[in-house]
């Protein structure tokens, strides 16, 4: 935060210490449900901020439990840029419906559904794992996970406990990473199976997944990377790729 500059929190609920650090320096603080909110229903939802308003937007193209939050905080970051940086209501309304980002829940067309997520934190992860839960049902979920040793791996791998089948755990290309034979000891009691690498690990999930299932890969972008360096894999039916 600087003196004099916007700072625009768009957690619901953020730490006191936010505020009392924003009056310390003298930071022009813009806190969710005081300086702006949004509001809506199924069909559409609405934002104001501290002069703007906008009414029966669009739901933004990106999935996710938190992504109307995300949107607002940062329509409230165009109204505090607005001198600078001044925005159409109408090139808000194309880029919430054409908006993307790769490796945030990103599904990739095909069977079986193949998740991308690029969470490695405790809470990134905890939000992946509301967005697994609101999929449907799938019979079993493999997943791919690579990840950085310095994490809290306990934490990360927690919320995906009880909604994973199977774990392909994998090694990535930096010194920061925990090696395979770590991530499966952060996992005792969970069927594990260890990998060189990401692909490594996803062409193994892919064998032995079926149409109906779905796997997911996390824990690093890392680890999204290692899947997606040569483009997103072309998925196919179970057995067959």
């Amino acid at each position: 935060m600087r003196s004099g500059r916007a700072a625009v929190v768009s957690d619901p609920m953020p730490p006191a210490s936010v505020a009392e650090h924003a009056q310390a320096v003298g930071a022009d603080l813009w806190l969710a449900g005081r300086d702006f909110a949004h509001g809506g229903d199924r069909q559409q939802w609405q934002w104001r901020g501290r002069q703007r308003r906008y009414h029966a937007l669009s739901y933004p193209a990106l999935r996710g439990a938190n992504q109307l939050i995300n949107a607002a905080g940062v329509l409230a970051a165009f109204e505090a840029l607005a001198d600078r940086l001044p925005i159409t209501a109408q090139a808000v309304r194309e880029g919430l419906a054409l908006v993307e980002l790769p490796g945030r829940f990103q599904i990739v067309p095909g069977q079986p559904v193949l998740v991308l997520d690029v969470a490695h934190n405790p809470h990134a992860v905890a939000t992946l794992a509301v967005n697994l839960d609101q999929m449907g049902f799938y019979p079993r979920t493999f997943a791919v996970f690579g990840a950085m040793r310095d994490k809290d791996l306990a934490q990360v791998v927690q919320p995906l406990r009880p909604l994973v089948t199977e774990w392909h755990v994998c090694g990535l290309p930096t010194p920061r990473a925990a090696t395979p034979a770590e991530l499966e000891q952060v996992l005792q009691g969970a069927a594990v199976v260890r990998h060189e690498n990401p692909n490594e690990a996803l062409q193994a999930a892919l064998s032995a997944a079926d149409p109906a299932d779905r796997i997911l890969v996390f824990g690093s972008f890392w680890t999204v990377g290692g899947v997606t360096a040569q483009g997103l894999p072309k998925l196919g039916s179970a057995h067959g790729r």
